[in-house]
């Protein structure tokens, strides 16, 4: 993998960018720190990635996101909220 390891934003950048596409009620849980990460979105290209969870409770939501560490977009979201 050939791939730029020096994030070009913080963490607190990412972590911003994505609290504004969660919303205003969005939270990061303390256990869970931003961390950078090798994150491939489509399973071909590789990108660096700041790996952020984000919790809600109205509605109640557990998301995973990935902001790019070079760019600053949002190449994916997951929905990891357990219900079981």
């Amino acid at each position: 993998i050939d791939i730029n390891t020096v994030a070009d934003i913080t963490a607190e950048t990412a972590v911003t960018k994505a609290k504004g596409d969660l919303g205003s009620n969005a939270g990061v849980p303390a256990e869970q720190p931003p961390q950078l990460v090798i994150f491939s979105p489509d399973g071909k290209i590789q990108v660096l990635a700041f790996k952020i969870t984000l919790a809600s409770e109205a509605p109640p939501t557990q998301m995973l996101y990935f902001v790019d560490a070079h760019s600053g977009e949002i190449d994916g979201k997951i929905n990891n909220l357990k219900t079981w």
